[in-house]
């Protein structure tokens, strides 16, 4: 009961936010300068946002088993597609989101090898050690970014 309503009081913070940054952009001033503010391109972190809702619904409804990883693959191999298509970033910092969507697809490919495979198989006993490996990069290139980000905003002031 408290993850639901956890869940709840997440959704709506979000969702407010994702409202505030759209009709009210003059606020997230820093934030919307790094999105290209042409064609679809000004829209991508709500539909960003978006997936990100639809994907852990899906996860969540169709775990465990083979068919969670199967509905949320396309979803981020088309988000990826989109990214290197459109490049919607400014400044080329497209790349750090492409490579989230992409660990996100390659973890779904290792979830659906793992659900195919006899639960004692040695491989099974080796795939979440690789997708913890794989989150911790995200994790290093994440926080690699935020200093290189912080670094340059304050000697550009």
């Amino acid at each position: 009961m408290l993850g639901i309503a956890f869940g709840v009081i997440f959704t709506a913070l979000v969702t407010l936010w994702v409202i505030a940054s759209w009709k009210y952009s003059n606020w997230f001033g820093c934030f919307k300068k790094k999105f290209y503010l042409f064609e679809i391109s000004k829209y991508f972190y709500l539909f960003s946002t978006i997936e990100r809702f639809i994907t852990a619904v899906l996860v969540i409804c169709l775990s465990p088993g083979l068919a969670a990883p199967c509905a949320v693959l396309p979803i981020f191999i088309a988000e990826s597609v989109f990214i290197v298509v459109k490049k919607p970033y400014a400044l080329g910092q497209w790349k750090r989101p492409l490579f989230n969507k992409v660990v996100a697809a390659v973890i779904c490919m290792l979830y659906m090898g793992g659900s195919i495979m006899s639960a004692d198989n040695i491989i099974n006993q080796i795939i979440p050690l690789v997708v913890l490996s794989l989150l911790l990069t995200v994790v290093v290139v994440t926080v690699i970014a935020s200093i290189y980000e912080i670094s340059e905003f304050w000697t550009n002031r």
